[in-house]
């Protein structure tokens, strides 16, 4: 029922867990639910861990800052870097890497850090390689 908004289908536990709820597990009837799944095994509840879980109100900047900001001096020390974001049509994933122009995503600020170290490094001789591709129906486009 829309009266009782969207359904929950994956619940964040915290900043490392994720809980996938069964397909039968509704807003409607979780009460009961906890009692049945007990005994049906198809119907438990699966729980995945991750480096880190990011609710759907954390922004990009926190979520840049939690995450791929860690890694710029690792690729000021020569090593190679891959941000992978995966999820349904319509998830977030685009918003996420690239952003708008209120809220940058991932890939213009780690660019923008790039730059700022860059340009503060006394050392010579930089070179900066990224490739951007996108995976769609198990095929790979060079963005």
């Amino acid at each position: 029922d829309l009266e009782e908004g969207p359904l929950e289908v994956l619940r964040p536990v915290d900043d490392k867990l994720v809980v996938l709820l069964p397909k039968n597990a509704t807003n409607f009837h979780k009460k009961d639910f906890a009692a049945r799944s007990a005994t049906r095994k198809k119907d438990a509840e699966r729980r995945y861990a991750f480096d880190l879980v990011a609710g759907a109100t954390v922004g990009n900047r926190s979520l840049y800052e939690q995450t791929l900001a860690k890694a710029i001096s690792d690729i000021q020390a020569g090593y190679n870097v891959t941000v992978f974001a995966y999820g349904a049509t319509g998830s977030g994933k685009t918003h996420t890497m690239i952003g708008s122009s209120t809220e940058p995503g991932l890939i213009p600020l780690a660019v923008e850090d790039m730059f700022s170290c860059i340009k503060h490094d006394a050392r010579n001789g930089w070179e900066l390689t990224c490739s951007f591709l996108e995976v769609y129906n198990e095929s790979i486009f060079d963005l």
